[in-house]
């Protein structure tokens, strides 16, 4: 339980091993939910702790934007092929299967593209896909 909501309190508590946080003012009822979803090996933030830790972690993520859509003519055709499929929410093995590769290979495609794009996950790079097909058409 805290009395603190900024977001540099939210992971200091975290990092020190915290598996549920709620503010003081909360309901019994909130209490309560709390103490059972640790008792039972979960996690249990607040909504509005949440709110706050969300924004944080938001924050510190690498913009996404105009200049990785720049980037994209830098791949290659096949990185193209693999970043479309990958964009629309297909997996590994799906993309594997649907280009006749293996799955290593796509793994490999997929790791140059987020390299060449200056992304850290894939969900980054269904963002650049989005905005890439709304500024310019395709990507």
């Amino acid at each position: 339980m805290t009395q603190y909501d900024e977001a540099h309190h939210i992971t200091d508590y975290l990092a020190a091993g915290a598996r549920g946080l709620i503010r003081l003012d909360s309901s019994e009822q909130e209490i309560l939910r709390a103490l059972c979803a640790v008792r039972a090996g979960h996690a249990h933030i607040a909504p509005e702790v949440a709110s706050r830790l969300v924004n944080f972690v938001l924050g510190r993520l690498p913009p996404v934007g105009h200049v990785q859509v720049a980037r994209l003519r830098d791949l290659t055709g096949r990185e193209r092929e693999v970043f479309r499929l990958v964009a629309a929410g297909m997996s590994n093995s799906e993309v594997a299967q649907g280009l006749n590769l293996s799955e290593k290979t796509v793994k490999f495609h997929v790791s140059n593209i987020l390299f060449k794009l200056d992304l850290r996950t894939r969900v980054q790079a269904v963002l650049v896909a989005r905005l890439a097909a709304a500024t310019a058409g395709e990507y």
